[in-house]
């Protein structure tokens, strides 16, 4: 669970579009919202490496005075501090390519669309819009329905829109955009039946 970045009423007002786009389809969509998508350790690991072996050159031309068992200390200060540092502040995002940050998205909206059920509706047409802020990217990932009926470009294009929209738009708006726009797609393909019920929660999930 993350602290929810969004105010009560963008999560309000994300809500009521889902609900909006599900009364024109029988599809499924849940917005999904993480702070940031990983801690990318191994990356911060790299970097904070890198810094201790910087200050272990460093450290004895500066404190030539020091013996070899403060300068161990303040080595392994260095390493943990901007361990530290990278994983509590995003910081580690400027080591981090954007592949990495596409992959970790990916993979983790994967994980959640599974464990909230996208997998198991009726007509197999979940979707779920996974966002994460510090990278300020959107990962669209559809269920088997929806992947026959309709190509991976159309859903890779459309992240990459609404992800421009995330940076360049306040956070609320961006989501609603993304709900109508995913809803607009689902109804082309997947209408609205009179026998249609609403399976899984529109409440927004917290990755």
């Amino acid at each position: 669970m993350v602290e929810m970045v969004l105010t009560q009423d963008e999560q309000n007002r994300i809500t009521e579009a889902i609900r909006a786009a599900e009364r024109r389809t029988s599809g499924e969509i849940i917005v999904a919202v993480a702070r940031q998508a990983s801690p990318y350790t191994i990356a911060a690991l790299i970097a904070a490496g890198t810094a201790a072996l910087a200050s272990l050159s460093l450290f004895p031309l500066l404190f030539p005075w020091h013996g070899p068992g403060v300068t161990a200390t303040l080595v392994v200060a260095t390493f943990l501090s901007v361990l530290i540092l990278l994983e509590t502040t995003g910081l580690i995002l400027w080591f981090v390519p954007d592949i990495w940050r596409q992959k970790a998205l990916r993979a983790l909206a994967i994980r959640h669309f599974c464990a909230n059920g996208l997998d198991r509706t009726k007509e197999r047409n979940g979707i779920m819009i996974a966002v994460s802020f510090r990278e300020q990217r959107i990962e669209i990932v559809v269920d088997r329905g929806i992947d026959e009926k309709v190509p991976d470009q159309t859903w890779t294009d459309l992240a990459a829109r609404l992800s421009d929209d995330l940076r360049t738009r306040p956070a609320g708006d961006a989501l609603v955009e993304s709900a109508k726009a995913c809803g607009d797609l689902l109804a082309l393909h997947f209408p609205n039946g009179a026998d249609d019920i609403n399976e899984i929660s529109d409440q927004i999930v917290k990755l």
